[in-house]
């Protein structure tokens, strides 16, 4: 990344250098592309000359390939007439913008390939950690089902202790279930 800079507050305007070469029809796109740019910029961390950069280049390519809506091919659950040339190319450059923003975002945050050598082995649970689980997690329902029975004839002592004692199962079989290997147990 060419800017080291740190992300600006989104009313940083005067860093956003528009180019004379850009066409006339990006014109009315450009103070929300600048409000775009600024909030992804803040939110992602990103420098925001590159960013805006990369708005630019979408913003360009936007206006170079639209081609307005063919009235008599048209069709729309929306709208019963194709909406008007400069506002349908305003949804199009925004499209572009955040497609590219996102693009921009995306690509610092690709994933590191690990070695095999270098992450730890992570094995199965044991045979009786898996029992265990779900000797838990039935006791959890048929202790639910029996509160709910209590619930039913009203008797509110019984059902708050039958509820303890389900939460109390619920943690005993999530427990069981991210127990750590045997091999890191006995270190």
């Amino acid at each position: 990344m060419a800017d080291a800079r740190p992300a600006a507050s989104p009313g940083a305007i005067g860093r956003f250098p528009v180019p004379a070469y850009l066409p006339a029809r990006v014109r009315p796109v450009l103070p929300w592309t600048r409000h775009h740019v600024a909030c992804v910029a803040v939110r992602y961390q990103a420098t925001l000359a590159d960013l805006w950069d990369e708005a630019l280049t979408a913003l360009l390519r936007a206006a170079v390939y639209y081609q307005p809506q063919d009235a008599t091919t048209y069709s729309s659950d929306r709208y019963t007439k194709p909406l008007p040339d400069e506002q349908s190319f305003r949804y199009y450059a925004k499209i572009a913008v955040n497609r590219a923003c996102w693009r921009y975002c995306l690509r610092g945050r690709r994933v590191r390939l690990v070695g095999l050598e270098e992450s730890p082995v992570e094995t199965a649970p044991s045979a009786e950690d898996e029992a265990i689980a779900r000797e838990a997690a039935h006791r959890v329902l048929v202790l639910r089902q029996h509160a709910a029975l209590a619930d039913a004839r009203g008797d509110d002592d019984t059902t708050s202790r039958l509820r303890a004692a389900a939460s109390a199962a619920d943690r005993v079989a999530r427990r069981a279930r991210r127990k750590s290997p045997a091999s890191e147990r006995s270190a």
